[in-house]
């Protein structure tokens, strides 16, 4: 399939921010953060109503591709639990975006809190659990670390970290993508919701307690429906050459600051 690319015998990396596990047909995302618009709006701040999320739309593209068996969301399926119509909708758009055959399962994230209750209130079939254990894998939320219960765990799965790498023509053009993040035994993947942020690799820390001993040499950026693989210190010294060359182009050069001239000017 166009923008896949296969990183072990377990995993394929798709463009559109998911991973595909074809021994057990499951597609897997994370932090799709349904209704954050709604709980900025709920805070007093002014976003407009037409802003759209298209997180299902692309879901449902992806899940016709793969006709997967299960979807696993890897944390914050909501930015938050809102008792409000408009995460209600989000949530009903997701159910029927993977239709009554594919079984939606939610590994529970830091944004998920009484999203439990939510999904029993709204009778929606969607199941949850702290993490998961699939064929040798181990698939969690990464705001903390789950014990692995079975003897042999080849690779973690995580979501959380919202990773994004930024690339530049070098001049004056530059763009913030986001990619997966790998390395032996080691999986994040990129946020699939479309508004958020992203953390920029060699500008802002990874803060999860699982990636602290997890050895990440390999960034996959997501360019459209194609995937660019690089060294990861490559995108850290591109993210921080980037940064320092829009700092000093920030940076209003001093008259008279030249060779056997600046001292005289700053001395007044």
């Amino acid at each position: 399939m166009p923008g896949t690319l296969q990183i072990d015998d377990l995993i394929h990396l798709d463009a559109r921010r998911a991973a595909w596990l074809p021994k057990v047909r499951a597609l897997v995302v994370a932090d799709l953060h349904l209704g954050r618009l709604w709980t900025q709006r709920s805070r007093g701040q002014l976003v407009p109503v037409g802003l759209p999320d298209d997180a299902t739309t692309r879901l449902a593209a992806l899940v016709a591709d793969y006709q997967p068996e299960r979807l696993v969301i890897l944390g914050d399926l909501v930015h938050e639990a809102l008792r409000h119509s408009g995460v209600r909708e989000a949530l009903d758009e997701l159910v029927a975006a993977c239709g009554s055959e594919v079984r939606i399962e939610l590994v529970l994230g830091n944004h998920d809190r009484r999203v439990q209750e939510r999904i029993v209130e709204w009778k929606l079939p969607i199941s949850t659990s702290p993490h998961l254990e699939i064929s040798e894998l181990l698939l969690f939320h990464g705001d903390t670390v789950p014990a692995a219960s079975a003897p042999m765990v080849r690779r973690r799965i995580q979501g959380h970290e919202h990773p994004a790498v930024v690339l530049g023509d070098g001049v004056a053009t530059s763009a913030k993508v986001p990619c997966f993040v790998s390395g032996p035994g080691h999986l994040i993947l990129p946020a699939f919701s479309g508004q958020a942020s992203g953390c920029v690799l060699g500008r802002h820390p990874l803060i999860g307690p699982a990636v602290r001993a997890a050895d990440l040499d390999t960034v996959y950026a997501c360019l459209g429906r194609h995937l660019l693989r690089m060294p990861m210190e490559v995108a850290i010294s591109s993210a921080r050459f980037l940064n320092e060359d829009s700092q000093r182009k920030k940076t209003p050069e001093l008259k008279g600051a030249t060779k056997g001239g600046s001292d005289e000017k700053l001395k007044g």
